[in-house]
């Protein structure tokens, strides 16, 4: 079954709090699948709405990498992506200052992809 949600419902989602439970960061460290390293946490917002973190990073360059917020309605076992933050997969560095240049991409249902300098 098809997750259907409107915006001010997604908003909701979006700015309902969020806590997270001691010793978090523990679970956290990404590990190896097929070609790169994963990670899930479960959270419950304040109003009991059920979210998922998913994170992935490449294993040849830690520049490539996503961030997922997901949300899981108790109706359903399909996960509703509310966000995802994507590191650019290639680094550019400038020849005038030799400074490097990381671009990152968000995609959200709301706004469709916008570009992070």
């Amino acid at each position: 079954m098809s997750i259907l949600l409107s915006d001010s419902e997604i908003s909701a989602l979006i700015a309902e709090t969020k806590q997270l439970e001691p010793g978090y960061l523990s679970r956290l460290q990404l590990r190896p699948k097929q070609g790169h390293k994963e990670r899930e946490l479960d959270i419950t917002g304040e109003s009991g709405s059920e979210f998922r973190l998913i994170l992935r990073q490449n294993l040849l360059n830690v520049l490539d990498f996503s961030v997922i917020r997901g949300y899981s309605p108790k109706s359903s076992s399909q996960l509703f992506r509310l966000r995802r933050y994507n590191g650019k997969a290639t680094s550019i560095r400038t020849k005038s200052n030799g400074r490097l240049s990381m671009t990152f991409t968000f995609t959200s249902p709301l706004s469709g992809t916008s570009i992070l300098d």
